[in-house]
């Protein structure tokens, strides 16, 4: 029945009995459990079960066994239509975990398997399909950025960090690649708002991208960034939505983490010059009328990242003409801001004074 309706004890029963379960199950009797049920609850918690039951038994599980396992859990996901997301969620979930820990050892199989079937789901006409591509983006980074551990299933600390370590080099970019033809589709549209599958594809590609990095990238990117329709893609994506205040807040926090792009792929003097332009050309053009209420904030985030993160020689050397519209700009919005925060001000004092 309704979780408000079961009594503490008999929910104390049902995890003792889960429990039980748990310690003496097989891979092989949770794939007969999962094909011979349809209740949402009892799927979910064999669906958690085979995760941990696979990194349990990993030293004793062949190869085969593993990249069974896993397509096992994906194929049943994609062919059933009624499972809740709850399930859903937590069968994607084991999948990202089996992955996890295949990546060091390559029990799981070749990686490019995996990005097959993701492509497969991306490209399919069935909305749902690509939905599930997405989750499936999302469970898996979310795996490798989680510092989630457990020593009995041999993920410790180092595990983590030499598994984020070669995800990052490899993986990462090839899911990032796959969700930016995502939402680079979705940019195509004449409008994303008003579709509701739309809007929670974008929703969900925009928390892989905010998730995936903190904007540091290794050397080996390079050639991706140094592609203008990179950069150009968050700014008309958030053109696009930036009257859904919930759903334009996303885009914004990815404007932001770029704002303060760093690290090896930014060791050349004339590619950071060149983001520096196309960056705060297309923020002015973006901008072009000022920040909606909502974007404000984020805006004035953006601008100090910008001066935070690069010597102002670097700002300097934009090019005459960008650089008196980028500071004139800014100048201009300061005294607006500026005006405002001092008619706040006089409110609040006033307020004050009356309510004395």
């Amino acid at each position: 029945g309704p979780p408000n309706l079961v009594s503490a004890e008999s929910r104390r029963e049902a995890e003792q009995l889960f429990h039980s379960i748990k310690q003496e199950l097989t891979i092989e009797a949770a794939a007969q459990v999962i094909r011979c049920t349809r209740n949402q609850c009892v799927l979910f918690q064999i669906a958690q079960m085979t995760g941990e039951i696979v990194l349990r038994d990993w030293v004793f599980l062949s190869k085969e066994q593993i990249i069974h396992t896993y397509k096992m859990l994906l194929e049943f996901v994609a062919e059933t239509e009624d499972l809740s997301n709850y399930a859903r969620t937590a069968f994607l979930r084991s999948v990202a975990m089996i992955l996890k820990r295949g990546i060091i050892d390559e029990k799981t199989g070749d990686e490019e398997d995996v990005f097959g079937i993701i492509h497969n789901l991306l490209i399919s006409q069935n909305g749902r399909m690509q939905a599930i591509g997405g989750e499936l983006i999302s469970a898996i980074t979310h795996q490798f950025s989680s510092s989630w551990r457990n020593a009995k299933f041999s993920i410790t600390w180092d595990f983590h960090l030499r598994a984020k370590s070669k995800f990052e080099n490899t993986g990462l970019r090839h899911l990032l690649e796959m969700s930016l033809k995502t939402l680079h589709t979705l940019v195509l549209q004449s409008s994303i708002l008003p579709d509701e599958f739309a809007r929670r594809i974008c929703e969900k590609f925009l928390e892989v991208l905010i998730a995936t990095n903190s904007f540091r990238p290794p050397a080996s990117w390079k050639d991706l960034l140094e592609n203008d329709e990179f950069f150009g893609l968050f700014f008309q994506l958030h053109a696009k939505i930036r009257t859904d205040e919930a759903l334009s807040l996303r885009t914004l926090s990815c404007l932001v983490q770029l704002a303060g792009l760093s690290g090896d792929v930014l060791s050349s003097s004339d590619f950071t010059k060149h983001y520096m332009k196309l960056y705060i050309n297309s923020l002015l053009d973006l901008f072009a009328e000022g920040p909606l209420p909502h974007e404000v904030n984020h805006f004035c985030t953006i601008v100090n990242r910008l001066f935070q993160y690069r010597p102002i020689q670097m700002i300097m050397q934009i090019g005459p003409d960008l650089r008196e519209r980028f500071l004139t700009y800014l100048s201009r919005y300061i005294e607006h801001l500026t005006k405002q925060a001092m008619y706040k001000a006089i409110v609040s004092s006033a307020l004050v004074i009356f309510n004395d």
